[in-house]
Formats: C-alpha cells, structure tokens, sequence
C-alpha cells in the first residue's frame, strides 16, 4: 500500500520549499561570486597595489566556489558519469521522484529530503556569514585602494 493523500501533500509541500530555499541560496552564492569576481576585475584596475586584498579575494572566491561544489557538485564530474558525493540538489530529485510515482515517496526518499534540508541550511548559514561578514570587509578594503566603483559596492 502507497502513501496516503495527506502523506503525499505534506511530502510535495516539503519539497517545494525545499526547492525553493535551495533556489534561493543558489541565487545568493551566484551574486556573491560574481561580485567577487567584478571586485577582482575592478581591484586589476587599481592605481595601487595590495597583495593582501588580491590574496583575501582570492580565498573568497575559492571558499564560494567550494561552496557551490558542495551545493551543486562537480559539473565536470556529472559531465563524465562519474559518481560523486550527494548534494543538497541531488536530494532535493530524489524528493521530486518521490512525488512521481503511484506509490509515493519512500522512507530513503522522505530521509534524503530531510538530510538535503539540513545539509542546504548549514551551507546557507555559512554563504550568509560569509555575505555579512566578509563582503563588507572585502568592500571597504576596495574602497581603501581606491579601485574602480563597483555596481553596488561604496561611493567612489
């Protein structure tokens, strides 16, 4: 016997949102990267020169890019069909096949959910330090060296 109405409405809402938190943060850590990448171009453009800033900006880069692995996975990977790690997004399928089927979801199915939501709100907890910590320090310094205005960032 397959899940019930309630059951499958309850599952569905989950996933949903779910989806959408994921949606959500996905679109915040692409803002991150590319402001990160636009301050890297802008302090490129700077009259002075600040090894340390270039130096913190690219550990940020790399940090968001982690983060995106994590998030998403490896795209070269994926490319290939080599197995990797699961991912916040590959849980969030597995939820979505659970929803297609005339069975309904099932105990693995309605785990992954659940493991997919916690793994997505520790990684969004770290990319929203990350965006209110350590993008105004990054702005501030580019502001400091006197590098081209950036779309969103300062009053030069």
């Amino acid at each position: 016997e397959g899940a019930s109405y309630d059951d499958m409405i309850a599952f569905r809402g989950k996933v949903e949102s779910f989806a959408n938190d994921l949606t959500q943060t996905s679109m915040m850590l692409k803002e991150a990267m590319d402001k990160v990448k636009a301050m890297q171009r802008a302090l490129n453009r700077s009259d002075r020169e600040n090894n340390e800033l270039v130096a913190m900006l690219h550990d940020t880069k790399m940090g968001l890019m982690k983060m995106d692995m994590k998030m998403n996975g490896n795209s070269i990977k994926s490319e290939v069909g080599e197995k990797t790690p699961p991912t916040p997004r590959s849980r969030m399928f597995m939820g979505y096949r659970g929803l297609t089927t005339t069975y309904g979801p099932t105990a693995m199915q309605k785990e992954m959910v659940d493991i997919g939501i916690k793994e997505l709100a520790a990684m969004k907890g770290e990319l929203t330090q990350m965006i209110e910590e350590t993008m105004p320090k990054l702005e501030a310094e580019m502001e400091e060296v006197g590098a081209p205005m950036i779309e969103g960032i300062g009053s030069n």
